[in-house]
């Protein structure tokens, strides 16, 4: 494949679904040749999009967005309505759990299928057998029928395949995320590995931390349109702000404006130890910020960040005590039993590294309504010398789905020294015994 020519190549792509509201309406539309009853449905309208060569792209949006249609026309298992889409070299997919695998057949019958319609020979085949098999890891299970097997070892084998024939192009549709972690952590090294080669990985998910730390570009699909593509931090931060918040959180009620409430003012906070703080009562995002946002009911009023020994114009040492003090205000009467306050560590590429919150420590929050209730997180440091910045959070502790009052992030930035190299992020407490043996 030629080095000047993208991987993948979209250009102009539709894809419309014929809706029926029943199947006997499809039968007769198909029986007597017409459309008559159909509502059509525009799954994809007018994408475009390239991904160059070593270039890993990952793919965002809501369920129902597009995404997998698009997925499995570059794949080459749809066919678009209209457009044109090229892909140059060997294509891998993990698209349907399974898909492509006869259940009758043992995986490493299954294996050896999948990599000959991939085009390589019977030598070949041998050749990788062995690697295949090693890294799915399901033992005795690799000669046992595919029907008997988990969704986890059903993504094991499949990704095994792909990434052992090493293709130029490589799409996964959410596949890893049945994985259990160990197997993720190994994924995600082959797929350095392929990327570090010269593979182009068109990667959906719906975590952003794997976007931000795996790939160059994020791409947001809404509503079968590319609503914006650029760096996996800029894109990450609109698509969450949309998903979760859909508006800006609203402006402080006149009373809080006019002095009704108590205010904080920078006068107010202790100075012993200040290193950073931030006024978050006005509306929007405040100056540096990288986003804000909320459903509303409540409002983050205040955050300030303090080492515990030293002066706040000096970098904090890793290993000291950090403290960040949040206040913030709920609107919500009576005031919800699972509001809570978190506060992140975000490393300078976005990548959240330490976290915690009310509700994970199981601590309740005070439940006065139109107070403003100041809360304080001390932790380690154990991060390594580098610049920093955090996140803070006012939401409800809804399970898997969170809903949040006010998200403000990017504040606070600040930097960590050490007293001795250090190589890597992180660098935590460690007990370690020496013991010589006979």
């Amino acid at each position: 494949m030629s080095a000047a020519l993208p991987a993948i190549a979209v250009q102009a792509v539709h894809k419309d679904y014929l809706l029926y509201a029943s199947p006997a309406q499809r039968f007769l539309d198909l029986l007597l040749r017409r459309r008559s009853r159909a509502r059509r449905f525009h799954a994809l309208d007018g994408v475009e999009l390239q991904v160059a060569r070593g270039e890993t792209v990952g793919l965002l949006g809501r369920n129902g967005a597009g995404k997998s249609t698009l997925l499995s026309i570059i794949a080459g298992v749809v066919q678009p309505t209209a457009g044109t889409v090229q892909v140059h070299g060997r294509v891998g997919a993990l698209l349907e759990l399974g898909a492509g695998f006869h259940p009758e057949y043992s995986g490493r019958d299954n294996a050896r299928l999948a990599a000959s319609l991939l085009g390589l020979t019977r030598r070949e085949i041998d050749q990788k057998m062995d690697s295949i098999v090693a890294f799915a890891d399901i033992g005795e299970h690799i000669d046992q029928p595919v029907r008997t097997y988990s969704s986890g070892m059903f993504v094991r084998l499949a990704f095994a395949v792909h990434a052992a024939l090493e293709p130029e192009v490589l799409i996964v549709d959410e596949a890893l995320a049945v994985g259990d972690a160990a197997f993720q952590a190994k994924c995600y090294r082959r797929l350095r590995e392929l990327k570090e080669r010269g593979t182009a990985i068109l990667l959906v998910t719906h975590d952003i931390q794997t976007v931000r730390l795996f790939c160059e570009r994020a791409v947001w699909l809404d509503h079968g349109r590319i609503r914006m593509q650029g760096s996996p931090q800029e894109v990450g931060n609109a698509y969450l702000e949309a998903l979760y918040a859909g508006a800006p959180p609203t402006a402080a009620p006149a009373a809080v404006a006019a002095g009704a409430l108590p205010q904080v003012t920078a006068a107010h906070l202790p100075e012993r130890g200040l290193v950073a703080s931030v006024d978050l009562s006005g509306p929007g995002a405040p100056a540096g910020a990288a986003a804000r946002w909320g459903e509303g009911g409540g409002r983050l009023r205040w955050a300030a960040l303090y080492r515990s020994h030293g002066t706040g114009s000096d970098a904090p040492m890793q290993g000291e005590a950090l403290r960040v003090v949040v206040q913030y205000r709920c609107d919500l009467q009576p005031v919800p039993t699972d509001l809570s306050i978190a506060v992140t560590v975000l490393h300078r590429k976005s990548l959240e590294l330490l976290g915690a919150s009310t509700s994970a420590e199981g601590m309740a929050l005070d439940r006065h309504g139109n107070s403003v209730v100041q809360v304080e997180f001390t932790f380690d440091n154990l991060l390594a010398p580098d610049d920093y910045a955090l996140a803070v959070a006012l939401w409800r502790d809804e399970g898997d789905t969170p809903r949040y009052l006010d998200f403000v992030s990017g504040v606070l930035p600040f930097s960590v020294g050490a007293d001795r190299p250090t190589y890597a992020l992180v660098r935590p407490k460690v007990s370690i015994v020496s013991t010589v043996q006979a």
